[in-house]
């Protein structure tokens, strides 16, 4: 399956808290972050590099695939793993290949990224296939390696985005498992275990649905959703099933989207109907037009 998984993108002050604390971000011109971005690919083109901190991974960008279009860096990056022997087996013709620890598996990602220079922020479009993606890898490498070696005191942020029609689909759809209470101090509820505690001290109430139950859908948990029905109190609703399909309209047309709480992360199917494929696999120039639109789409919805 291939998909495109949608991020805000942002240079923030290293002292900035959270991700989204607007006070530590700084404008995308003023970071030079599109060149940076461009100086960071051609790091990679040169042979397969090991990815930083982890085990037995590797990237590589050949110059060909980097594309630059006015506000728009896009093109393909490989990534994989090696490390544990195998083989590989032709399900056709049954033919065996037999795969060293040394031979690594690669994938072939498209990757779109939109930074109008007017803006604090801008789009990061990640192609995943099944659940294999470079997001992580490309934040990390920018921040650990290249902002390290180019001496970069901001930070590069990509956090999850989606459209808030998704989002509010989403929380209707979503279904609660289990709900945490936070910090609670009424101590009688504890019973005798209460006496061996400091003065101060708290606790936390788990509750669980039934099996096979739910405890209603994230709506009826949002605090500042007028008629949510259990907002007071709660810190965490977790535990949601996994994906939630919805949809989303580009360029006029509805396209599926799945939004799933691992991550938080909003991803477009992509199908045939969205990008022309052959052997199953999404043509390059037909999957940047896509991406342009979504990207200028998602980013006008972001600044209203």
């Amino acid at each position: 399956m291939h998909a495109l998984s949608m991020y805000s993108l942002s240079m923030r002050d290293a002292s900035a808290r959270t991700p989204d604390n607007k006070s530590g971000i700084v404008n995308i011109k003023k970071a030079g972050i599109y060149q940076h971005i461009i100086n960071f690919l051609k790091t990679y083109t040169n042979e397969y590099h090991n990815v930083d901190g982890s085990d037995k991974s590797v990237i590589h960008v050949d110059p060909e695939w980097i594309k630059q279009k006015s506000n728009f860096i896009s093109g393909y990056i490989e990534y994989g793993h090696y490390g544990v022997p195998g083989k590989l087996v032709n399900i056709k013709t049954n033919a065996k290949h037999a795969k060293t620890k040394n031979d690594s598996d690669i994938y072939h990602l498209y990757f779109c990224i939109y930074l109008p220079s007017t803006s604090d922020r801008g789009i990061a479009l990640f192609h995943k296939i099944h659940n294999t993606g470079v997001k992580t890898v490309f934040e990390n490498e920018f921040n650990n390696v290249y902002g390290k070696a180019q001496n970069i005191a901001l930070k590069l942020r990509i956090r999850p985005i989606t459209t808030s029609a998704v989002a509010s689909d989403y929380m209707d759809k979503a279904k609660v498992k289990q709900l945490v209470f936070e910090r609670f101090k009424a101590k009688e509820l504890l019973g005798d275990v209460v006496d061996g505690l400091p003065e101060d001290a708290t606790f936390d109430i788990v509750i669980k649905a039934p099996r096979g139950g739910v405890l209603g859908s994230l709506s009826d948990y949002q605090v500042k959703k007028q008629n949510a029905k259990y907002a007071k109190n709660i810190v965490m609703a977790n535990d949601l099933c996994g994906k939630v399909k919805s949809k989303i309209d580009v360029d006029g047309s509805s396209r599926v989207t799945e939004l799933a709480n691992e991550g938080t992360e909003s991803r477009i199917i992509l199908s045939e109907e969205d990008v022309k494929m052959k052997d199953n696999f999404p043509q390059y120039n037909s999957l940047n037009i896509f991406a342009e639109k979504l990207a200028k789409q998602l980013l006008n919805e972001m600044e209203k």
